[in-house]
């Protein structure tokens, strides 16, 4: 039988740089750090040895990983302009009396400028998102730098401002 533990997320992000992708679990990461399956009874000054170690060899793994050429930013002359998501959030925000949970305003946008995506666009980041749909979380960001999103909203909520309605009443 399991027992459930919780952990803090350094702990978690820990386990998760000592862990070979698609091959070990926390428990197992746990098991190899602390020799259980060798049967080996450690201090925790070993424990502590045996992950510093771990880490060490991560780093100097993922060191050399920095070593491929980094990736470019894509250039905004071959996506649709930045003004043009601007106008479809606010829009859409004022449209569902200025607040709607960021999956549907994304989705919104994404369905109001489908027709406008370049295929720049429409291509797919590291992440698995569209790269519209990174830009326009980008474009909320801007939004709220320059005042026309609230920046007190509820989390998982974009809310427009009152000078973001009135940006859309003078357009």
């Amino acid at each position: 039988m399991a027992t459930t533990i919780k952990i803090d997320n350094a702990v978690f992000k820990t386990l998760q740089s000592l862990a070979e992708p698609f091959v070990d679990t926390p428990n197992s990461v746990l098991r190899r750090l602390l020799n259980i399956d060798k049967g080996e009874n450690q201090s925790r000054g070993q424990i502590e040895q045996t992950v510093i170690k771990e880490l060490k060899t991560k780093h100097q793994d993922s060191s050399l990983a920095s070593s491929r050429p980094k990736r470019r930013r894509a250039s905004n002359k071959n996506m649709l302009a930045a003004h043009e998501y601007e106008s479809s959030i606010l829009s859409i925000l004022d449209e569902h009396e200025g607040s709607l949970p960021a999956r549907d305003t994304i989705a919104a946008v994404g369905k109001k400028l489908a027709e406008k995506f370049t295929t720049k666009d429409r291509e797919y980041l590291a992440s698995g998102t569209p790269r519209w749909h990174a830009r326009t979380q980008t474009v909320r960001s801007a939004l709220i730098k320059s005042g026309l999103l609230k920046t007190n909203s509820p989390k998982g909520i974009w809310e427009i401002s009152e000078e973001g309605r009135n940006r859309i009443r003078k357009s």
